[in-house]
């Protein structure tokens, strides 16, 4: 067994577990960065940053049919080669990805350590089988994954999040989006400014989270006026027929529909990446779906040296306040 001893050791090389990293350096600890998953963060690979670049590349044929009112003819005859727009999206996407595996390639020898890390006890981490890390204090930076409803299961490999929607080779002509988040909104416009004809199922009556109801009724009428949406949806059957997604629904307006699609996309949130990490070994109050309960100023488990950032806290997603609120726990750790 190779023991290592550290002030900060950082489970996950994401945008919150590089900030932490980065700031526990700069306070003069000796860190420790531990990478079990996929090179590059969640916001390069598969996040805001492919997502942007296919929705600037709709938004651009979007725009393009609206000139005629300003009179500017032939523009409504462009056409968006689906295949073409996503290699477009990697290629671009691969090099944001590229920029974080070059900065993690850089680390000095023995910072980076590579495997999937669980709690032995509070402090102690085994990474893999032949390493053990006692520290100071350990961040827990291991974002989060898509959460699938089990009823959307039916599809099989029809089913796609949108980790996989990237890595399509072209897109097809009628997508089925469930969840009506921020995530959902913005590929599902997207796809539909690309001329796919989508069909998007919420739930509740909410959108992109919208607490605001005269916003969200303005948001809801609007994209409405671009595809099938429906933010409280009532789904009467799913089922895979002919190979084909099919869906038994009642409209808004009480009318009875059977669609077929060829694909369904769940856009319908994130999980936590915490079961691989063995957390009941870490001495910290757990709660009914076993992630553990923190300060949502601190970040701090209970009065452990524990700290939880990024998307698997659950309380603060986004990129900057993740990377934000990372760097300063870290700072704490060290």
């Amino acid at each position: 067994m190779n023991p290592i001893k550290v002030d900060v050791a950082v489970i996950g090389a994401g945008t919150a577990g590089m900030a932490a990293f980065r700031a526990a350096r700069l306070a003069g600890a000796n860190a420790v960065l531990i990478e079990g998953g996929a090179p590059g963060t969640t916001c390069a690979r598969v996040g805001c940053m492919p997502s942007k670049l296919l929705l600037a590349a709709a938004n651009g044929l979007h725009d393009a049919h609206s000139l005629a009112a300003r009179g500017i003819e032939g523009t409504h005859a462009l056409e968006a080669d689906r295949a073409r727009v996503l290699d477009y999206v990697r290629r671009e996407r691969d090099h944001f990805v590229k920029g974080v595996r070059d900065e993690i390639k850089a680390l000095p020898d023995g910072m980076l350590l590579r495997g999937k890390a669980r709690f032995e006890a509070p402090t102690r981490l085994r990474i893999g089988d032949d390493t053990r890390v006692e520290a100071k204090s350990v961040v827990i930076a291991t974002g989060a994954a898509p959460s699938v409803p089990d009823e959307l299961k039916v599809f099989g490999d029809k089913l796609i999040t949108s980790d996989d929607l990237f890595e399509l080779r072209t897109l097809p002509k009628r997508i089925a989006v469930f969840g009506a988040g921020p995530i959902a909104l913005e590929l599902g416009q997207a796809l539909a400014r690309l001329g796919i004809e989508i069909f998007m199922f919420g739930k509740g009556g909410s959108a992109g989270a919208i607490t605001d109801k005269p916003v969200r009724d303005a948001l809801i009428a609007a994209l409405a006026d671009e595809f099938y949406f429906d933010p409280d949806a009532k789904i009467d059957g799913m089922s895979l027929e002919g190979g084909q997604p099919t869906l038994r629904f009642t409209s808004p307006d009480g009318v009875a529909r059977v669609e077929r699609f060829d694909l369904v996309l769940a856009a319908t949130g994130r999980a936590p990446n915490l079961k691989p990490l063995a957390l009941e070994n870490a001495g910290i109050e757990l709660n009914e779906k076993g992630a553990p309960l923190f300060d949502e100023t601190t970040m701090q488990c209970g009065d452990s040296a524990i700290f939880i950032a990024g998307d698997c806290d659950g309380a603060r997603p986004w990129l900057h306040d993740a990377a934000d609120v990372a760097g300063e726990l870290a700072f704490v750790g060290g």
